[in-house]
């Protein structure tokens, strides 16, 4: 499988991004190692969730389209869901088969459990509307999507009862992808907090998702036209219309990879590309959006290039942001040269309204130097130091612009009305600091710090930045906070 897929990668980008890549792939299975050796459920946790009554005891449905999959398969993703240890459930089952011998019927029969709804449909209609039917079947008010060939973590239900009691709109949570065992998966997503820019630039909540069912109906469910990336096009639209979406940050879903699967090669199912194209582009039009979306590396993952004409006013030192009538401004250290390009990225969401800070990826010969700052562990990081510039970076996250919590010291682009609103830059930090805390200042306002990966100055940078000791007094509880926009630190 593995093999397969970096002599693909050899043959389309070269010696030199497979070695990357390798490499990466290495560190990502020992952080899974890590993560399945400290998180796993024991058998005492879930003695202790099953024995559990408080709260409302809230119906979740949990919804499965069906199509032709292998018994052994499909039994194993039944037998994730009745030993819950969360127990008020009902499991949804639209069967679109067209195999010889009722094999998804046989297995259904077998389990003889009352909270199984099983509907055997009279044709397969795609994905999309396969899914609607499964969820037409739903009683409860929150729904999960469960693949038909896929697990969910036993403590999955019983994790998403504290949110869906507090009426969270939709809720996701980490995956694991595994092709043996999901006792020794391949590869963890960790997952960053909520963020519309990084999941216009790719589908990263994905599994888990639970949501309100009033909410899905209220958007339209999943639309026709989209097969293979309905999920994208639904989250996009679903999440615009959520009032509160929140992060599991623990893995509650395993994702099963074999020969026909997207979780081991996109090439299993290519119009996913194009279907993912097609539900950002409409999200863009739909929210009457100059911008034009195209896919990376042939992978799931978009680049959105926002029409823009703007001229912004460069400042050499900090101390004169506040001093500039200019509306937009680039504060870039004394040395590093600007291309029409990089301002141009960096205008690009600068001129979006939800947008407060937007900075660019900083490189040095053929080594990043820094993408943004991760603040966390009690340390300011710039993200992804000495990776080599033809990474993609974990999940991709090198290929789109994402929310980063704050942006470096040696560029970055804002609005004068911005830093007005915020309050100004608190002159009594040092200059890292004050950025910093702008950042998580405009946080608290609604504006998001923004990484433009394809926005780049040449410059030379430390791993970690020195804070003084009445930074890290300031800032203390922030730091401490389970709210990382990059969660690269995990495998630092």
């Amino acid at each position: 499988m593995y093999t397969k897929k970096a002599l693909k990668m050899l043959s389309d980008r070269g010696l030199v991004p497979t070695v990357v890549k390798i490499k990466e792939r290495l560190k990502y299975k020992k952080a899974t190692n890590n993560y399945i050796k400290l998180k796993s459920l024991t058998d005492d946790a879930y003695e202790f969730q099953s024995d559990q009554k408080k709260g409302k005891d809230i119906l979740i449905s949990i919804c499965v389209p069906v199509f032709n999959p292998k018994a052994s398969h499909f039994r194993a993703m039944i037998e994730s869901v009745i030993f819950q240890s969360y127990g008020n459930w009902e499991l949804c089952i639209a069967d679109a088969s067209n195999m010889k011998g009722d094999i998804v019927g046989k297995v259904v029969r077998g389990c003889d459990d009352k909270r199984i709804k099983y509907k055997k449909l009279d044709k397969n209609y795609g994905i999309a509307q396969n899914s609607n039917i499964a969820i037409e079947m739903a009683s409860g008010s929150y729904v999960i999507l469960l693949d038909h060939d896929d697990m969910l973590s036993l403590d999955a239900l019983y994790e998403l009862k504290a949110p869906i009691n507090r009426g969270i709109d939709v809720i996701y949570s980490d995956e694991a992808s595994f092709s043996s065992s999901k006792a020794h998966p391949d590869i963890i997503h960790f997952k960053p907090a909520y963020s519309p820019f990084n999941l216009l630039g790719n589908n990263y909540i994905c599994h888990l998702c639970c949501f309100r069912k009033e909410l899905f109906n209220r958007v339209g469910g999943f639309r026709e036209g989209f097969d293979g990336s309905q999920d994208h096009d639904l989250m996009l639209r679903m999440c615009e219309e959520a009032q509160t979406v929140i992060n599991i940050p623990k893995v509650l879903y395993y994702w099963r990879m074999h020969s026909g699967s997207v979780a081991t090669d996109i090439s299993a199912k290519p119009y996913c590309i194009e279907s993912g194209l097609k539900a950002v582009q409409a999200k863009l039009e739909s929210d009457g959006i100059q911008a034009q979306a195209q896919s990376i590396n042939g992978a799931p993952v978009y680049k959105v290039t926002y029409n823009c004409d703007i001229k912004p006013k460069v400042v050499r030192k900090l101390g004169n942001m506040e001093k500039v009538t200019d509306e937009y401004i680039i504060y870039a250290k004394k040395g590093i040269k600007l291309t029409k390009e990089c301002v141009n990225e960096l205008m690009q969401y600068l001129q979006l309204g939800n947008v407060g800070v937007v900075c660019p990826m900083a490189i040095a010969g053929n080594r990043i130097q820094g993408a943004g700052l991760t603040v966390g562990h009690g340390k300011v990081t710039n993200a992804c130091h000495n990776t080599h510039i033809s990474s993609d970076g974990y999940m991709h996250i090198l290929k789109y612009a994402h929310n980063v919590t704050s942006a470096g010291d040696y560029c970055f682009a804002i609005r004068a009305s911005v830093i007005k609103r915020a309050g100004g830059f608190d002159t009594t930090l040092g200059e890292a600091e004050s950025i910093i805390d702008m950042c998580l200042r405009l946080r608290e306002f609604g504006y998001s710090t923004v990484l433009n990966p394809y926005a780049i100055v040449r410059h030379r940078l430390k791993k970690e930045l020195p804070l003084s000791k009445l930074f890290r007094s300031k800032w203390k509880r922030k730091l401490a906070k389970k709210d990382k926009w990059l969660r690269e630190e995990i495998f630092g």
